[in-house]
């Protein structure tokens, strides 16, 4: 019998081949799938005395790690290859303007999101098909939507709609646009690289905008005085 951290390697070795994928969590849930990915794992290891059953122990904890920390089983694992949002906004996602008349743009003051002492309320109707019907809690900041969606705290990931393209804050260490305004976003996690902060129609250096929206539209000011306050204190 293999020893815990024997799997866990052998694990953590096959998942690297499809943690970035595009494929949805129930497609990498596919076990003869899987099987082949973890054959395939064994063999770059050199590894030869894995049997059946050492296998089928990996691949319930593949599926449950899965279970545990995807948002969807229709969508991909991580949120920055979810694809652009599939619903209107006069249907389901009317539940976002409804969300932004009662509560505002600017629900939150704290430099991190999702703090102690946050203030989030209940959302629903975000506009993909998978998760229309499914309520989740969410914040204003800076005139941006935020939808918490992974992580806990200061540690925190997940959707967020910015329809006027305003600056993130510097608390927010990674974005990316998904579409329609909407973005994949993190905060904590350690300092950004370049290309981690990327605006919808923007060509970024060095995690800076390099000109306008679409190349004509300028960046709102709305937030310039919360982000350099956010950066001053940092």
């Amino acid at each position: 019998m293999k020893s815990t951290s024997e799997f866990i390697a052998l694990y953590f070795v096959a998942l690297e081949e499809v943690i970035d994928t595009k494929m949805s969590v129930r497609n990498l849930m596919d076990r003869q799938w899987f099987m082949g990915i973890l054959r395939t794992a064994a063999a770059d290891a050199a590894v030869t005395n894995y049997t059946s059953s050492d296998f089928e122990r990996l691949y319930e904890m593949h599926t449950n790690s899965l279970r545990m920390f995807s948002v969807s089983l229709d969508l991909p694992l991580r949120i920055e290859n979810w694809p652009p949002p599939d619903l209107s906004w006069t249907n389901e996602a009317s539940g976002i303007s409804s969300f932004i008349k009662e509560h505002g743009w600017s629900m939150e003051t704290n430099e991190f999101l999702f703090s102690p002492r946050h203030h989030a309320e209940s959302i629903s109707g975000l506009p993909w098909s998978e998760l229309s019907k499914r309520t989740f809690r969410a914040v204003t900041k800076g005139s941006i939507l935020y939808v918490p969606l992974a992580g806990f705290g200061g540690e925190s990931a997940g959707v967020a709609w910015n329809p006027k393209t305003n600056r993130f804050p510097q608390a927010i260490t990674r974005f990316k646009p998904l579409g329609s305004g909407w973005y994949a976003w993190s905060q904590g996690g350690g300092p950004s690289a370049d290309g981690d902060r990327r605006y919808q129609g923007q060509d970024m250096k060095n995690g800076q905008p390099s000109g306008g929206a679409n190349g004509s539209q300028p960046f709102s000011s709305e937030t310039n005085s919360t982000s350099s306050a956010a950066g001053s204190r940092r």
